[in-house]
């Protein structure tokens, strides 16, 4: 089934909101933003019209419920702005703007990227994407259902798996200073988090702050003693200890290795055989480490375009800061050599036959 709603965003990390061609668009009543959220949430799947009734009215059912939901529905395609963008399927409704039309698909999508990347810098792309879609409590304009309460719980532990997967990466490529402050409003936020606190700890640390990594342990002690009557996990206390003892496998990690850099590789395909002018290719090879400028020219035929693609000067491997051709017209002279100011230097070189003889000429 194609889907209809293209540009369409509905979104529910926050208060409910539908963006359409890059437009907000209003969602006006508690029941109409409480039904779109549950469309939402089954994006591309079949819900019930007695789901939705349930979801939407719990107890308090009208007896023109049916109806309401229809114009509800109806509402809620113009909104949308396609009629097709909420299908009617036996025996419900169905969200048909596509698979990443939600911002909650758009989460889980980014982190299942960052799960399954092994790249560290990669990671925290993909993390630091999927915790910015998050633009407050989820679904915070739809109180009031035991459901969609039940669901935005969820998708607020889903907000803090993200943002400690996230301090866990960018802890990986050495950012602990600038974690810090998110990761005390974290600590803030969840006081018996362990964690948090370890991740705290580790950036305070790593910033050459080891009272302030202790004390931040020492804190989360006297509150799990004094409101749960329980102590640290062994992995935390271990974590204190490494910390006291400046333990070097704590230590920030090594800067990530810069991704490789392509050169350009354009020399013609090697040939598969050449006869003869063994003592051209020698002086060629002899060359290729001692830089400077060396031209080739010769007749149609000569050979003065297959030399060159023969020996060590035929590979990629000789020019490790990238190769590149050029086929000239035949010539029936041999060119003046350069004087020492015109010569050229790097990884080039130019190639000179005398068009009777054929001997290699270094410039």
């Amino acid at each position: 089934m194609s889907t209809a709603g293209a540009g369409v965003r509905v979104s529910l990390l926050g208060p409910v909101e539908v963006i359409v061609a890059g437009s907000p668009q209003a969602v006006n009543g508690l029941r109409r933003r409480a039904i779109l959220a549950t469309l939402a949430l089954h994006v591309g799947r079949v819900v019930s019209v007695d789901r939705l009734i349930d979801v939407v009215w719990g107890e308090h059912l009208p007896a023109t419920s049916a109806n309401t939901l229809q114009r509800h529905v109806s509402y809620l395609r113009g909104v949308l702005g396609e009629p097709g963008s909420i299908v009617a399927r036996p025996p419900g409704y169905l969200l048909n703007t596509g698979p990443e039309s939600t911002d909650v698909r758009a989460a889980e999508h980014l982190l299942e990227l960052a799960r399954r990347s092994s790249d560290r810098n990669e990671r925290v792309r993909h993390l630091t994407a999927a915790v910015a879609l998050w633009r407050g409590p989820p679904l915070a304009d739809v109180a009031g259902s035991a459901w969609l309460e039940e669901q935005a719980e969820h998708l607020a532990r889903l907000r803090l798996e993200a943002e400690r997967a996230l301090a866990e990466a960018r802890l990986s490529v050495g950012e602990h200073a600038r974690l810090i402050p998110g990761l005390a409003r974290l600590v803030r936020q969840h006081p018996f988090d362990e964690h948090l606190h370890a991740q705290l700890m580790l950036a305070l640390y790593r910033d050459g702050r080891q009272g302030e990594a202790v004390a931040t342990y020492r804190r989360l002690r006297d509150a799990l003693r004094d409101n749960l009557g329980i102590d640290p996990s062994p992995r935390l206390r271990d974590l204190e200890c490494a910390i006291l003892r400046q333990d070097s496998a704590i230590a920030a990690p090594a800067p990530a290795a810069p991704a490789p850099t392509s050169v350009a590789a354009q020399l013609p395909p090697p040939v598969p055989t050449f006869i003869g002018r063994a003592a051209e290719l020698a002086a060629l090879d002899a060359l290729i480490d001692r830089g400077g400028a060396v031209v080739v020219s010769g007749t149609a035929g000569v050979g003065r375009q297959r030399l060159p693609c023969t020996g060590r000067t035929g590979r990629p491997s000789a020019f490790p800061t990238g190769s590149s051709t050029s086929t000239c017209a035949a010539s029936t002279r041999a060119p003046p050599l350069p004087n020492r100011r015109e010569r050229c230097t790097g990884s080039w070189r130019r190639w000179a036959f005398r068009p009777h003889g054929c001997r290699a000429i270094r410039s």
